[in-house]
């Protein structure tokens, strides 16, 4: 088994990428993240000489992806270089992004709709058309290396790869006017990027409204260290994210702090049932009270059961 003893940088991190880095006698077989999120999560943790509770929630809450640091201006350059003037707009919007995926940001939405359409690309290059929609999310790895001007013998050599990826920058244009809209106050990442707590009983517009939490906007993307991935059938709607966080000093393991999606009640008349939906899309926390002094001072009532 994978193990890191005494380690000289002083912690250990996981985000659903090989804990020993991919390499060596371990068993590699499996799904691995791409390793963005541990990257993300080494360089917020570098930052600080000593951590609080304060300072991991914020890294918890961190939207930045690390493959738009990486490639965000090399796609700039890109959509400098198109035909369409709509495209070439891309160029300054891209080049002055930070990679974060805020919710107030177009870029995101350029970004991600540029990339599933290269990746779509990619995978045409060597798959059956039958396979593409199935492994294209494989490909990023070539998909970066063909971008950033490695040698990569990927696609046909009468194929120009600097055209493919000016086709899908066009590809990712023709899909935000047909998915979305025409006007760029319509591409805001918060807009598209929204999340829905549905709830299985809420089968009528009458339970939907008393059951079901949203839609909300929210931030981040797969790959960011706040997580929220999204659809692949209804684009850019959230299906997946960090439902429960918490941050805990183990020095004083009573007071820590955690927030679940939604709330701690999961009756729709308590007062309790969206009372945490507020607190996760801020990124912020309730008390995680351990100690019976602290419960006691802080309860809302009491129930006594008597045989």
């Amino acid at each position: 088994m994978p193990q890191l003893v005494e380690p000289e940088r002083d912690w250990v991190a996981s985000a659903n990428n090989p804990p020993w880095g991919g390499s060596g006698p371990y068993l590699s077989l499996g799904s691995w993240s791409d390793g963005y999120r541990f990257r993300r999560i080494r360089t917020r943790i570098d930052l600080e000489p000593k951590h609080s509770l304060e300072t991991i929630g914020a890294i918890q809450a961190d939207v930045v992806l690390g493959r738009a640091e990486d490639l965000a201006q090399t796609v700039a350059d890109l959509a400098a270089k198109a035909s369409r003037k709509e495209i070439r707009a891309w160029s300054e919007i891209l080049g002055a992004w930070d990679g974060s995926f805020a919710v107030g940001e177009i870029a995101p939405t350029l970004f991600t709709a540029f990339w599933d359409a290269w990746l779509k690309r990619v995978a045409q290059a060597r798959f059956p058309s039958v396979l593409v929609s199935m492994v294209k999310d494989r490909c990023g790895s070539v998909g970066r290396r063909i971008l950033l001007g490695e040698s990569v013998d990927w696609f046909d050599e009468k194929v120009d790869s600097g055209a493919e990826a000016l086709g899908a920058l066009d590809d990712a244009l023709q899909r935000l006017k047909r998915d979305v809209g025409t006007r760029k106050s319509q591409w805001r990442w918060g807009r598209l990027h929204t999340v829905t707590f549905d709830h299985p009983v809420a089968t009528t517009p009458a339970l939907e409204k008393l059951l079901t939490l949203g839609p909300v906007e929210t931030s981040g993307v797969t790959g960011t260290v706040r997580a929220a991935g999204h659809s692949i059938a209804e684009p850019f709607v959230v299906t997946g994210l960090s439902t429960y966080r918490m941050v805990v000093d183990l020095s004083d393991p009573a007071h820590g702090k955690a927030t679940a999606a939604g709330g701690q009640s999961g009756h729709p008349a308590s007062p309790h049932y969206r009372t945490q939906t507020d607190l996760w899309l801020a990124d912020d926390y309730h008390p995680l009270l351990m100690d019976r002094d602290d419960i006691e001072q802080n309860l809302e009532g009491r129930l006594t059961l008597r045989p």
